[in-house]
């Protein structure tokens, strides 16, 4: 399977039902099920904003989820709009940046994995998987 690296709190507010979109500043057309890995390093300034969203596992696929579309950036007034979804701050906008759109994310016992930029493959599939509350 694939998976994506997403940086804590971010993939965590996934899995917690937070947000439904991942901002990237790469498109893709990938759609479908994909791992949510989660790198070592924790986006700091994503912490401070949420200091109460558990900052671990790292280096570890925590989660499954499916990536249903892509929303594109143009504009402060769209980046606002989605900000309940996306969950970043309105001066982290620039042009440009697209949104994964991400449905039914759930979390999985963590796997310690090495990630990689965008989306990568994995020796993983939904076999190995054991599904947590």
């Amino acid at each position: 399977m694939k998976a994506l690296s997403i940086r804590q709190p971010f993939a965590n507010m996934l899995l917690m039902d937070l947000k439904d979109i991942e901002i990237r500043t790469q498109k893709t057309s990938f759609r479908g099920e994909f791992l949510i890995h989660t790198g070592k390093n924790i986006h700091r300034e994503g912490h401070n904003i949420y200091p109460d969203i558990p900052l671990t596992p790292l280096g570890a696929i925590v989660g499954i989820a499916e990536i249903i579309g892509i929303v594109q950036y143009s504009y402060q007034s769209q980046w606002d709009r989605d900000y309940n979804r996306h969950k970043n701050p309105s001066e982290w906008f620039r042009e440009g940046l697209y949104g994964y759109v991400i449905k039914d994310a759930l979390p999985v016992k963590p796997i310690p994995y090495k990630g990689q930029l965008g989306f990568f493959n994995t020796n993983l599939g939904i076999d190995d998987l054991e599904f947590t509350e």
